[in-house]
This record gives C-alpha cells, structure tokens and sequence, in this order.
C-alpha cells in the first residue's frame, strides 16, 4: 500500500485549509481509508492546535521541518491518503507540500478576494503539473448566491460537485478538539464532508473498500 497524498491549498489565510484537511481527513477515515494529516504551517499550526490533547483525534501532526520527506516516506506504507494543511501565502513550505503531493484541493468561497486568490492558487498545481479540483467553502445555503454557485459548478470539471455551507457548528469543532463527525455527528455538515471524500476517492481513482468501519480516533 503506497498512500496517495493530497494537498489542500489556497494563497490566503482564512479561506477554510484548516477545516477541509480536518474534516475531509475524518470524513476519509470514517468511511474506511486510513488517513494521516500532516501539518505544514510551522510558524501557525492550525491543525495541530485542533487536536488539542488528542482526546479525539490522533491522527494529525506538524512535519519535520528539517527532514519532510522522511515522515511523508514512512507514512506512505501505513495510510491510504495523506493530507497536507498547508501555509497561506505560499511560503516555502506551501510550495514543498505541493511539489510532494498527488493532487491538489483548492477552498474557496464566493467572496470576490477569495475568487481572486483561487486564480492565482490554481497556477502552482498547473505549474508544478499537479491535477487539481475547487472546493466550494463557506457557503451561504438557500441565498440567491448559493444556488447560482451550485448550478455553476455542476458544469465544470474543475470543481467538486459538493458545497461545504457555512455553519456555526463547523467553526466550534476545533474548540471541542473534534472534527465535525464527531461533534456534530449526522449535521449537514457531516454530510457533506462525507460527500466530498466519496468524490476524492473516485477522483483519485484509489481501489475503493466493501466494508466500511469507524475510525474515531
């Protein structure tokens, strides 16, 4: 078993990284990959923060800064997936997890600076020749915006067809140092999480899995 690594990217801080390498990491793990996530952003580890005291989740941890290749290397024989939380502002460290990843996730929302950034994000997979989708974050369910977004998307391949809304309950899960399958269990959210790592598991064309199994931890 040789894990597939996906990046999950954007130039801007505040543009939902965090959550969706979180989130889409239970999410995987719950249906039945085993996925590690691994923190790049060494001067504001998120994702390592959320864990907290690993009550809940035990499957994040910040990379060697000085020897990345050797977590990643060790970690491909024990995972299906890696995901890589990766720093805004594409230090160095962003462009290092793009170059070592398989794929590459791009959160975005319909805010107009946002949609700026997603342009500019979109030229380093295709300059480092790394296959890339769109995911539509933060998203207002039921407005006017909403719907047209989600009739956009529908037509293009670049995006994933599922939306991640805005909800409340996705911002207190790092608080409770859970993801949102495990503090809000069956939410809308938890759906769509779900969602989106069924179409990661089609788009990256791993064997898929008979069984399914929780991992909570």
């Amino acid at each position: 078993m040789v894990a597939i690594v996906i990046a999950v990217s954007q130039g801007k801080g505040g543009a939902a990284k965090t959550t969706t390498s979180v989130n889409l990491a239970g999410a995987l793990n719950e249906i039945g990959y085993s996925t590690f996530l691994f923190d790049w952003d060494i001067s504001k580890p998120d994702a390592v923060k959320w864990k907290g005291d690993e009550q809940y989740i035990k499957w994040i941890k910040s990379i060697n800064k000085d020897n990345p290749v050797k977590d990643i290397e060790e970690a491909k024989s024990n995972y299906d997936f890696l995901i890589f939380d990766t720093p805004p502002n594409y230090e160095q460290n962003a462009f290092k997890a793009i170059m070592a990843s398989d794929f590459v996730i791009i959160p975005t929302s319909i805010n107009y600076l946002d949609q700026e950034n997603a342009k500019d994000a979109i030229s380093v997979p295709m300059l480092a020749k790394k296959p890339f989708k769109i995911l539509m974050s933060k998203v207002k369910k039921g407005t006017k915006e909403g719907k047209e977004i989600q009739e956009t998307i529908y037509k293009q391949d670049v995006s994933f067809k599922v939306i991640v809304t805005d909800r409340n309950v996705i911002a207190q899960c790092p608080r409770s140092s859970q993801w949102i399958g495990q503090f809000a269990k069956g939410s809308d959210s938890h759906e769509q999480f779900l969602e989106l790592a069924r179409e990661v598991i089609s788009w990256t064309g791993i064997k898929e899995k008979n069984r399914l199994y929780e991992v909570a931890e």
